[in-house]
């Protein structure tokens, strides 16, 4: 066996740039679903405990869910 086929056998070859972009994609929405999730709940947090109003809730949600539309457009396109 040569070098070549061993190290595309244990290690099934190399990033192509395919690859590399999906797993940067992967990387960066999973990043933005968190980071929303958060912003959704501590909104939430800050809401249960009367630091802000119910409106304001509703726009660090619908403000959150925008960024997050935006950013993964960006992202995939």
């Amino acid at each position: 066996m040569s070098w070549k086929t061993d190290f595309n056998t244990g290690a099934s070859g190399f990033l192509t740039a395919d690859d590399t972009l999906f797993a940067m994609q992967a990387i960066g929405a999973t990043l933005i679903l968190t980071w929303v999730a958060w912003v959704c709940v501590l909104a939430y947090k800050d809401y249960a405990s009367e630091k802000i109003k119910g409106n304001q809730v509703i726009f660090l949600w619908f403000r959150a869910v925008f960024a997050l539309s935006v950013i993964l457009y960006l992202l995939v396109n």
